[in-house]
């Protein structure tokens, strides 16, 4: 049996946005972050991804591979 991985990152196929973050923000505690309201997605989708981490989160750069793993 083959496994096949089908990335949509554009979402024409399944839109993920609330599955996405659905799981940051029950990372959010674990991590010490707040979580994202709906609210702000708009805003928050037109900052560059250094941006959001650092201004927004608080995260510095090098956590991020950490939290990517553990949303896995």
């Amino acid at each position: 049996m083959k496994k096949t991985i089908i990335f949509d990152l554009d979402g024409t196929l399944v839109d993920i946005e609330p599955f996405f973050f659905s799981i940051f923000n029950d990372l959010a505690p674990i991590f010490g972050y707040a979580p994202i309201l709906q609210s702000e997605v708009p805003k928050l989708k037109l900052l560059p991804l250094k941006t959001l981490l650092r201004k927004r989160l608080g995260w510095r750069i090098i956590f991020f591979p950490w939290i990517i793993g553990r949303g896995r």
